[in-house]
């Protein structure tokens, strides 16, 4: 039985809430990890995670899943709202707009973090006066974009260039060949 549900995982044609109950009975029948899944289905253990995850979805937008109308994006963005009262709206916007998977992942974080609860963007730390001046004589000197990153005398200096021929002016410059 184990070896005919890891056949039928190899077929093209499933969907993926399929896949997911197929990876879920592989567990819980034959009691296996999904490591072990893994390596019995040449799948990778984060993918077989998500689609396991597919199934805490409302058996609606499972339906929607198979039958094809959301896609496996579709559904994995949607998995943010799954205790989300708003849920079966979301999903009805995403199919009425045929929303891409980019557009559902936005509409998601919109539901979970409307404009007034917004997570704080960090604040971003002073830069000190000497670094912020180096970063000044780099891009007089250079004729390109820099920006040093500095943390107590540790960092690093990025160097941005817009074309190829910018590059080699930057390793012209900085003695390379």
């Amino acid at each position: 039985m184990e070896i005919t549900i890891v056949e039928n995982l190899q077929r093209a044609d499933l969907n993926p809430m399929e896949q997911a109950r197929a990876f879920e009975r592989l567990g819980k029948e034959f009691h296996m990890t999904q490591d072990q899944i893994s390596l019995r289905t040449g799948k990778d253990r984060t993918t077989i995670g998500n689609f396991i995850r597919l199934l805490k979805l409302p058996i609606d937008v499972q339906n929607r899943v198979e039958s094809g109308e959301l896609s496996f994006g579709h559904a994995k963005a949607l998995l943010g709202l799954q205790h989300h009262p708003g849920i079966e709206q979301a999903v009805k916007r995403v199919c009425a707009r045929s929303l891409s998977v980019r557009q559902t992942e936005i509409l998601v974080q919109g539901m979970l973090f409307p404009e007034g609860k917004r997570r704080p963007a960090k604040e971003e730390l002073p830069v000190d006066p000497n670094v912020k001046e180096v970063e000044e004589q780099l891009q007089r000197s250079l004729g390109l974009k820099v920006r040093v990153e500095d943390q107590r005398g540790r960092g690093r200096v990025i160097i941005e260039y817009a074309s190829l021929s910018d590059f080699d002016g930057l390793l012209e410059k900085l003695g390379g060949q």
